[in-house]
């Protein structure tokens, strides 16, 4: 698997195919790749020392995002050992099936992750539910929207597959670890590719900075969130508008309140998915889907990835930007 561009050769790639969304359209992704001659009929690597870069969004709208990934993941490796090399990067939708925005995810997409035990996964993650809100009566008394549902509107909210799809995209899940490890910007042959603009503000910085950044705060969020897991006031499965519901009512709560939010790790915690969700929900009233969703960028407000395209990025060579519908 390639780690990111601080291994990226000097000397320019035979070819370099770039892709852009999916969004789980998987048979015309298969169709490209094939027309291309990066695969064969039985989906296997034929791009030899080539380099393909798939510039994000393979998630979300389309029917069989599982196989999309499951695809790249095997092509990967496929490549690596041809001489060739697959470059993935984050796009807005990688990140946000990570950190649970779920709004473009289809029931059709949950059902893919559905399995024997499916049903019996979703009344125990109901029943947590239910105690849930039993132990939280307080939170629930303050919330400006009420999170009671009954258990036929809460069946509908988590179908067949919806726990299955949180634990793969947990940062253990077998989907969560690999996005984890991809970077959302490389520069090759000169050329930098990424999935949207970056803001003039973060122009000036190296490419490994930024990717870094945001590797290490996923990771940061990634903990603040197993850290409200942990003090009990957050489930597993819950998406991030409803972690977002939860994290106000801490921020404002008195030291001491719900077990040790007054604490300094809890109030950094609570920051950071805070901050998280606003800038989240600022960036769709903005129109930007394509802008970036990372942890960094939701700690750092002023400087966010609500960016402007074909800007450098701290680096000689052009910007490469693919228009996304």
């Amino acid at each position: 698997m390639w780690a990111g561009p601080s291994k990226t050769s000097a000397d320019a790639p035979e070819s370099v195919v770039a892709i852009g969304d999916v969004h789980g359209d998987f048979d015309d992704f298969v169709a490209i790749l094939q027309r291309t001659g990066l695969i064969d009929k039985q989906n296997h690597w034929t791009g030899g020392k080539a380099t393909f870069v798939q510039v994000g969004d393979l998630l979300d709208r389309g029917p069989k995002p599982r196989e999309v990934m499951d695809l790249m993941m095997s092509l990967e490796k496929e490549a690596a050992q041809a001489g060739g090399r697959v470059v993935g990067l984050l796009g807005n939708h990688e990140v946000m099936n990570v950190m649970g925005d779920l709004r473009y995810v289809t029931v059709e997409n949950y059902a893919s992750f559905a399995d024997n035990n499916s049903e019996k996964r979703q009344k125990s993650a109901y029943q947590e539910y239910l105690k849930w809100r039993k132990d939280h009566p307080q939170l629930l008394a303050e919330l400006p929207q009420p999170m009671e549902l009954t258990e036929p509107e809460w069946m509908a909210r988590h179908p067949a597959g919806f726990i299955e799809h949180r634990e793969a995209f947990s940062p253990n899940g077998s989907y969560g670890k690999w996005l984890r490890e991809h970077s959302p910007l490389a520069k090759i042959g000169g050329v930098v590719f990424l999935h949207g603009g970056i803001h003039p503000n973060l122009a000036h910085l190296k490419l490994d900075t930024i990717n870094a950044h945001i590797r290490d705060e996923i990771k940061a969020f990634d903990t603040a969130k197993q850290y409200m897991q942990d003090q009990k006031l957050i489930l597993p499965f819950f998406t991030l508008q409803e972690v977002a519901a939860v994290v106000p009512r801490m921020r404002n709560a008195k030291p001491g309140s719900y077990n040790s939010w007054g604490s300094e790790t809890g109030s950094a915690c609570v920051s950071m998915v805070h901050s998280g969700f606003e800038v989240m929900t600022s960036g769709a009233k903005k129109r930007a889907p394509h802008s970036w969703a990372s942890s960094w960028t939701l700690t750092r407000r002023h400087t966010s990835w609500w960016g402007t395209p074909f800007r450098r990025a701290g680096a000689s060579g052009p910007v490469l930007e693919t228009k996304c519908f």
